[in-house]
């Protein structure tokens, strides 16, 4: 029964797909991200304030597609002047899906323009001081969440819709203690930071961050209590080109392998053993860079090898077990006797190639099944 149960659980689980977002901490920094950008994530939230200011940020939610940018106020009296400068008049439609507030007076929000021209999107609203709060102050930590509960409560009555919370804590079995504590209390699901912003800018740093983050709060993610996540970046990766899309093609890669999020390509590979008779370790490290690169250069395509399932390519050295893994493929390759590889596809072996060949060969399988998938050259 206990197993039954797992299984249940796992596979209600890996249902919720998360939603993955993007922080901008400056709008003057939008000119900086690449249009693909957008095919990677749901949503892109920019400080109001800043360089730019309350203009620049109005002209990115001119720009951008429909409810892709969410602008972070200090205050609701901030919403009427975005509102209007967005261009919602006279029976338009509302450029912003979502608006996020600062916790200061949120009884003071108005759901409405004076002339009742504007109707509120979604809130959320985002605390900051929360952060300030030490983690053995327990009296601290309850009384700030009681107040964040009063405040989603005093906006429930005034009409405010669609209500999220997003808190920042250094501390992520803080983060994780607090979204629960939110969640039973008011119904209201929390954005998770995936990790916060830092000094450290060197790669390994990053990814350490990165990394730390995911698995502290995959209990957030998998329990249900949340299923959005807002990828802050340190400010210095702004500064460095394509170090913000790797940042984001890492959160992705991590989300997909919790089954949080639709994968684009996987590939397995052997450990090796004293029955591959291959260089096999070459062979996956070319055939992987060959992947990720055939990958990225989709551009907006990349969405439609995800809803179809992504690509899945198998490495394996030898036909003991090579097969059964390389058959479960789109594309694989099982080592065989005398230097040679049996090349599988979708299942079935097609051809055997040299050593010397599989690389290419496989390259062009992969090429066969990513355009298979989304209906088009590469």
């Amino acid at each position: 029964m206990a197993c039954r149960c797992a299984a249940i659980l796992r596979s209600t689980v890996m249902k919720q797909k998360a939603l993955l977002h993007l922080y901008l901490p400056e709008p003057g920094l939008y000119e900086a991200l690449p249009d693909i950008l957008y095919n990677d994530i749901t949503e892109l939230w920019i400080e109001a304030e800043g360089s730019g200011g309350f203009g620049c940020v109005t002209e990115i939610i001119r720009a951008a597609p429909y409810g892709k940018i969410v602008p972070i106020l200090s205050s609701s009296a901030d919403l009427l002047p975005v509102a209007d400068a967005s261009g919602e008049a006279a029976g338009e439609k509302a450029l912003i899906d979502r608006v996020a507030i600062r916790l200061e007076d949120p009884v003071s929000f108005l759901s409405k323009t004076p002339d009742g021209r504007w109707t509120t999107p979604s809130v959320c609203l985002v605390d900051d001081r929360y952060r300030d709060i030490e983690r053995d102050d327990e009296g601290g930590l309850r009384r700030r969440l009681e107040e964040i509960q009063a405040a989603a409560t005093a906006l429930r009555e005034i009409g405010a819709r669609k209500l999220s919370l997003l808190l920042f804590h250094p501390d992520p079995v803080i983060q994780l203690k607090s979204s629960r504590f939110i969640s039973q209390k008011t119904g209201i699901r929390t954005i998770v930071p995936l990790y916060q912003e830092s000094g450290n800018d060197t790669t390994e740093e990053v990814e350490g961050l990165l990394v730390d983050s995911a698995i502290h709060l995959s209990g957030v993610l998998s329990s249900g209590i949340s299923n959005e996540i807002l990828l802050r970046p340190a400010l210095e990766q702004y500064h460095k080109e394509g170090a913000v899309q790797e940042a984001v093609q890492k959160a992705k890669l991590i989300l997909a392998a919790m089954d949080l999020t639709p994968k684009s390509h996987e590939l397995i590979s052997c450990p090796t053993c004293g029955r591959c008779l291959l260089d096999l370790s070459h062979a996956a490290r070319s055939i992987k860079a060959q992947l990720e690169r055939l990958v990225s250069d989709l551009g907006p395509k990349k969405r439609l090898l995800e809803e179809s399932g992504g690509v899945k390519v198998a490495v394996m050295g030898c036909n003991v077990n090579g097969p059964g893994e390389a058959a479960g493929a789109d594309i694989g390759v099982a080592g065989g006797k005398n230097g040679t590889g049996t090349i599988f596809k979708f299942g079935k072996p097609v051809k055997t190639v040299t050593e010397a060949e599989i690389v290419p060969e496989m390259i062009r399988g992969m090429i066969e099944v990513i355009e298979d998938k989304t209906g088009g050259e590469i």
